[in-house]
This record gives C-alpha cells, sequence and structure tokens, in this order.
C-alpha cells in the first residue's frame, strides 16, 4: 500500500502520478464509451419499435378510411316525373340512385354530377347544366341495394345558359327526361298538354 502512495523508483515521483492519472483517464474514456455505444444502441431500438407501432396509424388502410366513393358502374338510376302535365304546372322529377354493387360507397351528388336534360326530339328544351342551382349538393352512403332519392322542379320553360328562362309556354307534346349521374343514366317519356 504504501508503494502505491509512494513510488519507488529512480523517476521523481511526479513522473509516477503522471501515469497513472493517464492510465484512469484511458479507462474512464474506454468506460464512458462503452456506456455511450449502450444508451444509443437501446435509444435506436425504442425509436424502431415506436415508429413500427406507429406506421399504420400514419398510413391508414382502406378499412380504416371508410367506404369509398360509388362506381358509376354499380349506380342504378331511375327517373320520374308526372305522366301528364299543363303547359302552366311545374314538373317534378324524382331521382332515384340505386347501389347495385357489393360494397358500401358513398354516392357523391354535385350540379356537375348530376344533370337532367328535357328534350321534344332533337329540341333541347331545357337541362340543370344552364343553372347550378336547380341540383342541391349532397352525400348519401349507401349499402349493397340502398337508394338514394331526390327531387329537381321544373318551372316548365325552355333554359339557357345563366339561369336565364323562357317567358312563352311550350306547346304540348311528347318529351323527355334524361338524368345522368357522371356515366350512368336513365330515360322517361311523358307529356305536356293544354290547361
Amino acid at each position: 500500500m504504501g508503494s502505491v502512495l509512494r513510488p519507488v523508483g529512480q523517476q521523481p515521483a511526479a513522473v509516477y502520478w503522471r501515469r497513472r492519472l493517464l492510465v484512469l483517464a484511458v479507462l474512464l474514456a474506454i468506460v464512458a464509451g462503452a456506456v455511450w455505444g449502450f444508451v444509443s444502441c437501446a435509444a435506436g431500438a425504442d425509436g424502431g419499435a415506436v415508429e413500427a407501432l406507429t406506421s399504420p396509424v400514419a398510413s391508414p388502410t382502406a378499412s380504416s378510411a371508410g367506404p369509398a366513393a360509388c362506381n358509376p358502374a354499380n349506380i342504378d338510376l331511375s327517373v320520374v316525373g308526372f305522366q301528364r302535365v299543363k303547359t302552366t304546372d311545374k314538373q317534378v322529377f324524382q331521382v332515384t340512385a340505386t347501389n347495385s354493387g357489393p360494397h358500401i360507397c358513398v354516392l357523391e351528388i354535385k350540379p356537375a354530377w348530376l344533370v337532367l336534360t328535357v328534350t321534344s326530339g332533337n329540341d333541347r328544351i331545357w337541362s340543370t347544366q344552364d343553372c347550378d342551382k336547380n341540383v342541391e349538393s349532397a352525400s348519401a352512403t349507401l349499402l349493397p341495394g340502398a337508394s338514394w332519392e331526390g327531387s329537381v322542379d321544373w318551372t316548365m320553360r325552355r333554359s339557357s345558359t345563366g339561369c336565364k328562362l323562357a317567358k312563352s309556354l311550350l306547346k304540348a307534346g311528347t318529351y323527355s327526361v334524361a338524368v345522368k349521374w357522371q356515366t350512368s343514366s336513365a330515360k322517361q317519356a311523358f307529356q305536356i298538354v293544354e290547361p
């Protein structure tokens, strides 16, 4: 014990103390490096586990995102109105969209997507495209076989772009209404009669 505290040799005592401090510093550096390496590895392993657990939340699957938009190929349209209507009355068209597909889906109704057009032969009489106010935007989640129903009123006047309506009454005769939602469509004929 005395030789440790009081170095014995030809060199001065200060030389031995410097050597001992140097060895001690090297040992401390090695221990500190080992501790730092262990902590870094542990933190990296924990970070990977958190990333793996949170990655499904960051990238939701189709099932957690809710139903998809309805495919036009799986939407069956129908349109009905008064079969006989007077030139001075109002026509009301009832539109039905039925999900004929095997999956639940979301039906989006927008003026640009749901279009009704009345014609007489090749003569275009009226269309919802002339005025966005004719069709109200809506959204409906449809189970397989379920339907959305909406109504569109027509004042029995010719229309033109910018929500303009003719003042003159239409002539009596056979007319046809066509409804289109994206690529799905339906048609029905009706009569306009004198009052």
